[in-house]
């Protein structure tokens, strides 16, 4: 080897990690990141029972995951930095044994197989491994795979070798064991990857067809095929029948085979419709939305600089690879690219077949994105391929650039949507720190605009009992938090007003009554609202929202607690309190009926020039200064308000209403009059 090709072989895999590290490790460590998803379950019950907790935590759903939970949350707790980073280790862990892969099956083709790592590495269409908690199985099952297949390989390779250099039948023998039980381990762990096990004959039919010897003839290397695919056979039938008939379908049901069943043909033509579309998704829209920039002119302006860096840095590492002389005969093409192109389809179909046999979305927005985390394998080998067997040598390096240049800017671009998507959550739990300081235990939080993107109402949950309950343990909450869109028709729709009810999920239960409600509602860039019978026609709210503000009751705020309610540490520290935190003081002052804090909030906010993102959320400095009698200043925060003309309404029948009992009602009618109510 030349040394300008040794020098090749430590820059570019160097260059992979780097840019893996650059792209998905850096905004973690900036801090951008925190807990997302379902992650905050996973959390909370560790902090809840501890790591040993996790077989029944997962048992309805991945029985055989919880080792790597068990594992993980034993070494670093309920920490948020450690996680990412070991979602970021097992990234780099799969690119490299993608490449590891590669290289054995095409060792000629230097430079299409270090793209197509890249591609694998940067594939765009997979979006959420900011989700690190929940991820970290997924990523563990992948490379559990890709190291199994990387075994079994060598074994191959080393078995198929010329006498001299073969492998020994011991060492091949613990080998093929070893890579048996990890590709086991995996499968049983998480079934994404599971149509992987599918692709494993194909690359051994590739690496048989392009042995240092002759070629076997078409029979035998059928039967070798067979025979070094068989102990994975075994694995995938084991894990297979364990599925179906023992474990059975406890989530997500075989859709597919009911659809057949009932109409083959429909079924079958359903089918191939889904192929067809599911394909162009995880391929084509997947590179389309790299194209996608965000509208903030500071951010597209840095999204262009790493684009711009990382183009010119990824042309000069292609252009300085020259593949070799063409692979020996592959037994499909003289050229590998075509040898990539067939695994890469084969791959791509294989792949779908968990999730089309249950129907599940295959789709580029969240949540359902996690789907094409599979497909990643023969979306590299394809694309690498055609770029490759469609573009000269001169051409092909800047395509392929272009191609990780755009995934790593989709990345960048979503790492924002991920820093942002922490802010929203950050400011919504400390203003709900700050006007809720503590809460009766059995309460039950509802709301219908829940302003988070990568966030349900039961990872929700978890955040609400850590922060009003923090020294809680055991499998029971103390606190619910319901999405009315999801919750209202079988909580609340037909059942009487002090009704107990039952809400369980995974391991963990909450016995709630739908009398012992509060009611939350938020706009982004705005103040956090508790709604209450004062509170009645609040306007735009969801209309299963509207039917339970009645029965929101207040009184269950504490409002001096022994100690007051604090986020989890993974909300982050608290945020500048601005004109929101003096907002959620004058709400207080009005629950406690309080005109002495009211003035202090009010003059807080004059004081310091605070206005509102939204002049809806003035109301309450109109209402307290018209209290306090100070009927310019609340004719003057009146206007404000009336800024925009939708806030009328509710602006009137506050001030229609005696929120303080020493407050001055004639000042309050002449704000009234004042400001154009009827």
């Amino acid at each position: 080897m030349t040394r300008d090709k040794k020098r090749l072989e430590i820059l570019l895999p160097t260059a992979l990690i780097a840019l893996i590290a650059l792209t998905y490790g850096l905004p973690a460590i900036l801090g951008w990141f925190g807990f997302y998803g379902d992650d905050w379950i996973y959390i909370y019950n560790h902090h809840l029972m501890g790591a040993g907790s996790f077989g029944d935590f997962v048992r309805w759903d991945r029985p055989f995951s919880a080792w790597i939970y068990v594992l993980s949350a034993g070494l670093f707790g309920t920490d948020t930095l450690p996680y990412h980073l070991m979602i970021l280790t097992q990234r780099v862990v799969a690119a490299r044994f993608f490449l590891f892969i590669l290289k054995i099956l095409f060792p000629s083709a230097q430079r299409t197989v270090y793209a197509a790592a890249m591609i694998f590495a940067f594939y765009p269409g997979f979006r959420q491994q900011p989700v690190a908690v929940q991820f970290i199985l997924h990523f563990a099952a992948m490379n559990l795979s890709l190291v199994s297949i990387w075994l079994m390989l060598t074994v191959v390779r080393g078995r198929e070798a010329a006498r001299e250099k073969q492998l020994p039948k011991g060492k091949a023998f613990g080998l093929t064991l070893l890579s048996a039980a990890l590709a086991a381990l995996g499968l049983f762990s998480c079934e994404y990857f599971t149509g992987w096990e599918l692709t494993r004959p194909i690359l051994i039919w590739v690496l048989l067809s392009a042995s240092e010897s002759t070629p076997l003839p078409l029979g035998k290397r059928a039967a070798a095929t067979l025979k070094y695919w068989f102990p994975y056979l075994i694995s995938l039938a084991a894990f297979l029948f364990w599925r179906v008939f023992i474990f059975a379908f406890q989530t997500y049901q075989p859709k597919l085979l009911n659809d057949i069943g009932q109409d083959p043909v429909k079924g079958i033509l359903t089918f191939a419709k889904r192929i067809a579309g599911d394909l162009s998704v995880v391929t084509l829209e997947a590179y389309r939305l790299t194209l996608k920039h965000p509208a903030d002119p500071a951010r597209r302006l840095i999204l262009s600089v790493i684009l711009a860096a990382a183009l010119t840095l990824l042309i000069l590492l292609f252009s300085s690879r020259d593949d070799g002389p063409a692979q020996k005969e592959s037994g499909l093409r003289n050229e590998p690219a075509f040898a990539m192109i067939a695994v890469g389809a084969a791959a791509l179909l294989s792949a779908g077949i968990p999730f089309w046999a249950t129907l599940l979305p295959i789709e580029i927005a969240f949540p359902w994105d996690r789907s094409t985390l599979p497909f990643a394998f023969g979306a590299a080998l394809l694309s690498a391929g055609l770029v490759s067997a469609l573009f000269r040598d001169n051409a092909a390096p800047f395509i392929f650039a272009l191609m990780v240049a755009l995934s790593i800017g989709a990345h960048a671009h979503n790492a924002f949507i991920y820093r942002d998507e922490s802010a929203k959550l950050n400011d919504y739990f400390w203003q709900m720190a700050w006007r809720v300081p503590g809460l009766k235990p059995g309460t039950t939080i509802v709301s219908a605009e829940i302003p988070l993107d990568r966030t349900s109402d039961n990872d929700l949950t978890p955040i609400v009992n850590w922060q009003y309950a923090p020294e809680l343990r055991g499998s029971s909450y103390a606190y619910k938090y319901f999405d009315l869109h999801l919750r209202y028709e079988p909580f609340f729709a037909d059942a009487a007003e002090n009704e107990p009810f039952d809400h369980d999920y995974r391991s963990h239960r909450f016995h709630g009554n739908t009398g012992q409600i509060l009611a939350l509602t938020y706009r982004e860039n705005g103040c956090l609202w508790t709604l209450s019978d004062a509170e009645r026609d609040f306007p735009g709210i969801d209309a299963d929202l509207a039917a339970l503000v009645p029965r929101s009751d207040l009184n269950l705020i504490d409002l001096e607690p022994d100690s007051a309610a604090r986020p989890p540490k993974a909300i982050g520290a608290e945020p500048e309190r601005g004109y929101c935190y003096d907002f959620q003081r004058l709400r207080i002052a009005q629950q406690a009926d309080d005109l002495a804090a009211a003035e202090n909030a009010a003059r807080s906010i004059l004081g310091n020039a605070l206005k509102p993102s939204d002049p809806f959320d003035y109301i309450p400095v109109v209402t307290a200064l018209a209290a306090l009698g100070d009927s310019a200043a609340s004719i003057e925060a009146a206007r404000f308000v009336l800024s925009h003309e939708g806030n009328r309404a509710f602006l009137c029948a506050q001030l229609g209403r005696r929120l303080y009992s020493g407050e001055n009602d004639s000042v309050r009618d002449s704000v009234r009059n004042a400001v154009g109510c009827d």
